[in-house]
C-alpha cells in the first residue's frame, strides 16, 4: 500500500484533501477532520539517495491501543508526533490497506461528535426563495456580542440520511430515484424486512455493531433467496445494517448457492459476510463444523481465484483464533497456524530438548536460526552422516546452558482473538491455558486473553551463529576437507567446547568399531560329547589292558576318573588346586628382568636379542606380552612383521586389536590397521609412542 491510497480513501469516503502546510518540506502533509479542523493523520514522503527510493511513512491518531489490537510488523509508535493518541504507519508491500484504512476510521471517529440530527424530509416554507435582509448585531460598549448561530449540519450527516432512506423498505416510489431502480423496493420480502427492524440502535461501538450482526444473523439463518445481483460493493466490515435492499437479496441468494456447494464471484466485501456467519456459529452445527465449512470455502471461492491474497491470510488467522477459543484439539489447531510460525516453534522445541531427535532433525533445527550456509558446509558434504551427529553431539552437550543464552525466555503479550472481525458469541469464556505446542500457549484470565511464545525481539542470535561458525571452522582443519575458515577471535570461548564433544567422539567410535566376539555356549554339550569319543578312539590296546582310569569331560578340561568324589571343585567346575599349589597361588608375581633386551631384525630377519646393556622395553605397556612388543617394535622399525605372526600362530586382526587396546588408555585411538591380513602402523600416532617409550 501506498500514501496515496490512505489519502484517496480519505477523500472519497470523509472529503478530507491532503494538506501541505509548509513550503521548505513538501513531502509533509496532512489529513484534517472537516468538521473540527484537527489532524488525524501526518503523511511524510521522504528520498532515500543511497537506495533510490520514497520512504512513505504516517503518524494517524488512532490511539496505541491500535499497536496491540493489530499487532502487525508496519504498525509502531510515532515518527514525528507524540503522545499515547498517535501510532506510526511504515508504508510497504507488506502493508494492509484494510488495516490502515480502519486506524484511519477510528481515528476520524474519535474526533467526531457523537451525537447528530438526521432530518428525513424538509418541508419547504412557503416563503422560501424570498430574500430577507439579516439584522446585524451592533456590539454596544461594554456588552458581549449575541451568540453565534449553530453550526450547519456537516455534509457526512447528510449522505448518512441519504443512506438510511435508500434503505427504506417502501413500496412506493421514492421522490428522486433513478427509474432502472425502483422495482428493487416492490415485493420486498417480508422477512428482510423482519431482519431490518431487529436493529437496535444506539452506540456505533464495534461492540453493538457485532452484536447486531449476530441477532440479525441468527434470525436470516435459514433464510434462502433467488435474486442474484453482480454489481461491486467495497465496505471494511460489512454487516447486513450496511447494505441496501438490491444487496442484501444478492448477497443471500449468493449464499443460498454456497450452502449447496456451487460457488460463484461475488464482491469480496459481500463474500466476507459469510465468513462473519461461520465465526459467528450462524449456519454451522458447532465448532467443528464451523472450521469444515471455512475450509470449503477457502478451497471453492478463493482457490477459484475470486478472493484476494489479503483474505486468505485472514482466513487462515480467524480459524486459528477460532480454534483456540473454542478448545479445538491442538493437533488439529496446529494446521491452521502460519507456515513460518510453525516451523519456527518446532524448531525451537527440538532446540531446547534435542534428547529425543535425530541427528537429522536436530541439525536442520540448528540450520533454521544458525543460517543456510551451515548445511553446506564441507563437514557435510564429505561425510553427511557424520558431520550432522558432530554438530547434532555438540548442542546436545550444550542445550541446557545455551538455549536460554541464545533464545531467551518465553514472553507473553496480549492477544486480542478475532479482533478484526465482526464476532459475537453470547455465552462468556471461561478462565483457561490452551497450548498449542511446547513453544507457544494462549491464556485467559479475568476475561483478557495473552500470548504466551519465544519472540525474535530477545533472540541472540549473534552468539548462536558464532558457535556454529566456530565449529565449522574447526571440523574443516580437523577432517581436512579444504576451503578452511578464518578463526574469529571472539569466538574463542567456543573452542574448548568444541574440542571437548569431538575428543568424546571420536572416542566413541573408536570403541564402536571394535571387533565383538560372541561366544555361543548352547553347542557346549556336543563338545563334550565328541571330545569323549575322540578321547576313547586314542586310547591304545595296552592302555586299555592296563586299566588306565578312565577320564572324563567337564566344562573346565580332562577329570581323571581316579579323583576321589570328595574333592572339592570351584565353582566353574574346575578342581580345586591342591594346597602347596595354592600356595604358590598366592605369592607375588615374579618381577619382570630388568636384564630383559629389546628385539631387534637382522637383514634375514631373524628377531635376535640386543646387548645386555639395552634397557627392557617390553614391559611399557601392561596390555601386550612379549611377543606384541615385538610386533609394535618391528612396526615402529617400518620391519615386516608377518614371519613372526605366522611363526607365534597367531591371526594379524587380533594381534592389532590386542595392541590398539593395549595402547587406548596412552593415546585415546587405535594406532595400528589391519587391511587384509597386513598390519600397519598409523604415522599420526608414530611420535606420540616413541615418547611413551622414550618416557619410560
Amino acid at each position: 500500500m501506498e500514501l496515496a491510497q490512505l489519502a484517496a480513501y480519505a477523500e472519497k469516503k470523509y472529503g478530507m484533501h491532503e494538506q501541505h502546510k509548509w513550503a521548505e518540506f513538501p513531502g509533509f502533509s496532512v489529513l484534517a477532520e472537516p468538521s473540527t479542523g484537527k489532524w488525524v493523520a501526518l503523511l511524510m514522503r521522504q528520498w532515500d539517495f543511497d537506495l533510490g527510493i520514497e520512504i512513505q511513512k504516517c503518524d494517524i491518531k488512532c490511539g496505541m491501543q491500535a499497536v496491540a489490537l493489530f499487532r502487525e510488523p508496519y504498525v509502531s509508535g510515532p515518527f514525528r508526533m507524540k503522545g499515547e493518541k498517535w501510532v506510526g504507519i511504515s508504508f510497504g508491500q507488506e502493508t494492509r490497506e484494510e488495516v490502515v484504512c480502519h486506524l484511519l476510521d477510528l481515528a476520524v471517529a474519535a474526533e467526531q461528535s457523537r451525537g447528530y440530527a438526521i432530518v428525513l424530509e424538509e418541508t419547504p416554507s412557503a416563503d422560501e426563495g424570498v430574500y430577507h435582509d439579516t439584522p446585524l448585531a451592533l456590539r454596544a460598549e461594554g456588552r458581549r456580542p449575541e451568540q453565534e448561530p449553530r453550526r450547519k449540519q456537516h455534509p457526512l450527516h447528510r449522505q448518512e440520511a441519504q443512506r438510511i432512506l435508500r434503505n427504506v423498505p417502501e413500496r412506493q416510489p421514492i421522490p428522486g430515484n433513478a427509474p432502472e431502480r425502483q422495482p428493487i423496493f416492490r415485493d420486498v420480502p417480508d422477512r428482510i424486512l423482519e431482519m431490518m427492524h431487529l436493529y437496535e440502535y444506539g452506540s456505533n461501538s464495534y461492540e453493538n455493531k457485532s452484536r447486531n450482526f449476530y441477532r440479525q444473523g441468527k434470525f436470516m439463518e435459514d433464510y434462502e433467496d433467488d435474486a442474484p445481483w453482480d454489481g461491486s460493493f467495497h465496505q471494511y466490515f460489512p454487516t447486513y445494517h450496511d447494505l441496501n435492499i438490491r444487496l442484501l437479496r444478492g448477497y443471500f441468494s449468493w449464499r443460498t448457492q454456497v450452502r449447496k456447494g456451487h460457488y460463484h464471484p461475488i464482491a469480496v466485501s459481500l463474500s466476507y459476510l459469510y465468513v462473519y456467519e461461520l465465526l459467528c456459529g450462524i449456519g454451522t452445527a458447532g465448532p467443528s463444523d464451523t472450521l469444515t465449512k471455512l475450509q470449503e470455502f477457502e478451497t471453492g471461492f478463493l482457490d477459484a481465484g475470486y478472493g484476494d491474497e489479503g483474505m486468505r491470510r485472514n482466513l487462515r488467522r480467524w480459524m486459528l483464533e477460532y480454534a483456540v477459543l473454542h478448545d479445538v484439539p491442538p493437533e488439529t489447531t496446529i494446521q491452521y497456524a502460519d507456515p513460518a510460525a510453525a516451523e519456527q516453534d518446532t524448531a525451537l522445541a527440538i532446540l531446547k530438548a534435542p534428547g529425543g531427535c535425530t541427528d537429522e532433525a536436530l541439525f536442520e533445527a540448528i540450520c533454521r536460526f544458525a543460517g543456510k550456509k551451515l548445511a553446506a558446509s564441507p563437514v557435510i558434504a564429505r561425510d553427511e552422516a557424520r558431520g550432522k551427529q558432530m554438530f547434532a553431539a555438540l548442542w546436545r552437550s550444550q542445550a541446557g546452558q545455551l538455549f536460554e543464552a541464545c533464545f531467551g525466555k518465553p514472553v507473553s503479550f496480549p492477544w486480542h482473538p478475532l479482533a478484526n472481525a465482526v464476532y459475537w458469541e453470547e455465552e462468556t469464556q471461561r478462565d483457561r491455558e490452551y497450548c498449542l505446542n511446547a513453544s507457544r500457549s494462549y491464556c485467559r484470565f479475568q476475561g483478557s486473553w495473552t500470548e504466551k511464545r519465544y519472540n525474535s525481539l530477545f533472540f541472540n542470535l549473534d552468539r548462536f551463529r558464532a558457535l556454529w561458525h566456530a565449529t565449522d571452522v574447526f571440523l574443516r582443519r580437523y577432517y581436512k576437507t579444504s576451503h578452511y575458515l578464518k578463526e574469529k577471535p571472539e569466538e574463542a570461548w567456543a573452542r574448548p567446547l568444541i574440542e571437548a564433544v569431538v575428543a568424546a567422539q571420536e572416542k566413541e567410535a573408536a570403541l564402536a568399531a571394535r571387533p565383538k566376539i560372541e561366544i555361543d555356549l548352547s553347542g557346549l554339550d556336543r563338545i563334550r560329547r565328541n571330545a569323549l569319543a575322540t578321547q576313547s578312539s586314542l586310547l591304545t590296546p595296552e592302555e586299555m589292558e592296563q586299566g588306565t582310569p578312565d577320564r572324563t569331560i567337564t566344562s573346565a578340561g580332562i577329570r581323571s576318573e581316579a579323583q576321589q568324589p570328595g574333592d572339592a571343585f570351584v565353582g566353574n567346575g574346575t578342581q580345586q588346586p591342591p594346597a602347596a599349589v595354592e600356595k604358590d597361588m598366592q605369592k607375588p608375581p615374579a618381577a619382570v628382568d630388568k636384564d630383559m633386551q629389546k628385539p631387534t631384525v637382522t637383514e634375514d630377519n631373524d628377531i635376535q636379542q640386543e646387548s645386555a646393556g639395552s634397557p627392557d622395553k617390553a614391559g611399557v605397556f601392561p596390555g601386550l606380552d612379549e611377543v606384541h612388543h615385538r610386533i609394535l617394535y618391528l612396526l615402529l622399525d617400518g620391519e615386516p612383521v608377518s614371519g613372526l605372526i605366522r611363526e607365534k600362530h597367531l591371526l594379524p586382526s587380533i594381534v592389532a586389536d590386542t595392541i590398539n587396546e593395549a595402547l587406548s588408555d596412552e593415546i585415546g585411538d587405535i594406532v595400528v590397521e589391519c587391511n587384509d591380513g597386513a598390519l600397519a602402523l598409523i604415522e599420526d600416532y608414530r611420535e606420540d609412542i616413541l615418547k611413551i617409550l622414550k618416557k619410560d
